[in-house]
């Protein structure tokens, strides 16, 4: 993605590209970065900071994951917001990677296609038994989460696998990379929240650095009928067959 975004960007604009190539290629350039890392805060590295934005910041905005694309991100929640109107449900989905077998073998190094962690049987039952040792690997809670630090690619492909099936499975609204075909809202199959409009998520990092997201998702009833519902006790089940 970030090749595609900087080709595109180099033919588009080739004047920004050649000034930013001249300044980088300036040996003055490498003691400007070498101070503004000492102090990343001073005036002088905010300057620095603010003349690169000029050239990379529209470049980084459109690569998935990054900080840039994050903060972009923000105007189209609000546009989705005028769009569709207040989401009517809310909802956090974290995964328990700690005790997730598939992100635990792939952390492991692999012997052979026959083996444990290649093969897994018997990886679940050993966790959930308080097992603490499975084919002399520690797997206490406080191995697991060692291990899994020492594998974090494993659990954030892992994590990637599992938000785009909950996005596309359970909610019937695709990932933006995953899917670009738009459906009519009549042929769109139900989701575990009704007929899907929309949704938008957020991935954060707890304080140990695994993945959760929140999830805001326009569909089945709007927002402000459920909660002008839900104080009547005569209409929840009208609206919990209705969804």
């Amino acid at each position: 993605a970030a090749s595609r975004v900087i080709a595109s960007r180099v033919k588009c604009n080739p004047i920004s590209f050649d000034t930013f190539s001249k300044w980088v290629n300036d040996p003055a350039f490498i003691d400007q970065l070498k101070e503004a890392a000492k102090d990343p805060k001073s005036t002088s590295s905010l300057k620095l900071l603010n003349k690169l934005n000029v050239h990379i910041k529209s470049c980084t905005s459109r690569i998935p994951f990054t900080s840039s694309q994050r903060a972009v991100s923000l105007s189209n929640l609000i546009g989705m917001r005028y769009m569709f109107g207040l989401p009517s449900i809310f909802f956090t989905y974290a995964p328990d990677d700690v005790n997730g077998t598939l992100n635990i073998r792939l952390s492991l190094p692999q012997k052979d296609n026959n083996n444990f962690p290649a093969d897994g049987t018997g990886l679940s039952e050993a966790i959930q038994n308080n097992v603490a040792v499975f084919q002399e690997i520690p797997i206490t809670p406080h191995h697991l989460r060692f291990l899994l630090a020492k594998g974090p690619l494993a659990a954030a492909e892992i994590f990637r696998l599992l938000t785009e099936t909950v996005f596309t499975t359970l909610l019937g609204t695709p990932t933006e990379h995953s899917s670009k075909k738009t459906v009519p809202l009549p042929s769109r199959s139900f989701g575990v929240f009704g007929v899907p409009i929309a949704s938008f998520g957020c991935v954060e990092e707890q304080a140990r650095g695994s993945l959760h997201l929140h999830v805001v998702y326009w569909g089945s009833l709007p927002c402000q009928l459920l909660q002008n519902s839900a104080i009547y006790p005569e209409l929840l089940c009208t609206v919990t067959k209705a969804i």
